[in-house]
């Protein structure tokens, strides 16, 4: 048998099977890269989500205290005014707060329904007090 002949050292042979390997090489690195990319993206988007509760929360817990500090002052100032708004506040607040917020947050709650407007405001100052050391 001549080795001149073989189909492996056929040069057409030869060069069909490196432009194979090239392409199987360049389909295996941009599978990486692609997949690398999709993480990545992911992780960002995980990210912004986080960020975007954060903030979405951050603005509901505002509406709360400013709700609360309105009831205090209207309540002071002789005016007869209806706990409901804020009750709801406080208590989608209650649902969502874990860690030390929460029994604050459950203490409000009962201050408001029990109408102390000194007992409301110190149950505020603590929940505002909190909210600073946490840092959020």
């Amino acid at each position: 048998m001549n080795i001149e002949n073989t189909a492996i050292t056929n040069p057409e042979t030869l060069r069909s099977l490196i432009a194979f390997a090239g392409v199987l090489m360049s389909a295996i690195i941009s599978w990486f890269i692609s997949r690398s990319t999709a993480k990545n993206e992911i992780r960002k988007m995980k990210l912004s989500w986080e960020h975007e509760r954060n903030t979405v929360l951050d603005q509901e817990f505002d509406q709360l205290i400013s709700l609360v500090s309105a009831y205090i002052d209207k309540r002071s100032l002789g005016f007869d005014v209806d706990t409901t708004e804020a009750l709801q506040k406080v208590a989608v607040a209650r649902t969502r707060e874990t860690g030390p917020l929460a029994p604050l947050l459950d203490e409000l709650y009962l201050d408001l329904q029990g109408k102390n407007l000194k007992k409301i405001d110190a149950s505020l100052s603590a929940i505002i007090e909190c909210k600073r050391k946490s840092g959020r």
